[in-house]
């Protein structure tokens, strides 16, 4: 995601209405809640952003009325131990590939994306090696009922593990640490947003929730005390200056 990498390069290549873009980035790993997401533990060593890159290739209709886009990545992290520490010298690759497409009209959009998302986890020593393709998409559609209100409609889900979206065979090896329902996650949302000013926006959304993939393990840190369902309000106020 935009939050995760920071780009220092990037090519850009317009013709007409198809957009191409490739940029070097380095992974911002420098919080101790990327470690538990990747290695599920806050370990003694710590991660170390390699060179990774990204890329889109965006296709626009009818001056952006229809867009769609392939966008890619190639995330490479290693993890330096500590000089007591139970992993070896490590390294991660995540290598998302996420198809978006967005309709957008006077009064509503469209939009939607799905994404196969590569994991592969080597050279840890006592962690054995892992190699795994998760999925995610979503659908949200938004309406504009005044000129200042909208309103949203999104279902999104995730599974860490294609081959096992239940999560049964990862519960199976893991019984005293995850429940099956940590490798997956089903949320419906509803929100409204309110242009207060120009600069001035206000939004609310609820979400219903079935499974805990995407909630963060630093805020929880007792995976077995989680519920397979749960609700989530949020609130947000933005300001642009």
């Amino acid at each position: 995601s935009a939050d995760g990498v920071h780009v220092y390069g990037e090519h850009r290549f317009e013709a007409g209405e198809l957009l191409w873009q490739f940029g070097v980035v380095d992974p911002r790993v420098k919080h101790g809640e990327i470690e538990r997401a990747l290695l599920s533990a806050d370990m003694p060593g710590r991660l170390e952003a390699d060179t990774s890159y990204v890329g889109r290739l965006l296709w626009e209709l009818d001056g952006g009325r229809m867009r769609f886009a392939v966008s890619g990545a190639s995330v490479n992290i290693d993890y330096e131990p500590a000089v007591v520490d139970p992993l070896a010298a490590g390294n991660i690759r995540f290598t998302p590939l996420i198809y978006s497409f967005q309709y957008n009209d006077e009064g509503w959009s469209l939009t939607s994306e799905y994404a196969r998302r590569g994991f592969h986890l080597r050279d840890f020593g006592v962690i054995p090696e892992t190699k795994l393709t998760g999925e995610s998409g979503y659908v949200q559609s938004s309406w504009r009922i005044r000129p200042n209100w909208s309103v949203l409609l999104r279902y999104d889900v995730l599974y860490s593990d294609r081959d096992d979206r239940s999560g049964a065979v990862y519960a199976a090896a893991n019984p005293a640490a995850r429940r099956a329902y940590s490798r997956y996650a089903k949320d419906a949302t509803v929100g409204v947003a309110w242009n207060v000013t120009p600069s001035l926006l206000l939004r609310a959304e609820y979400h219903n929730v079935e499974g805990t993939a995407w909630l963060p393990s630093f805020d929880n840190p007792d995976a077995l005390a989680t519920s397979k369902y749960w609700d989530m309000f949020a609130i947000l106020a933005s300001y642009r200056f």
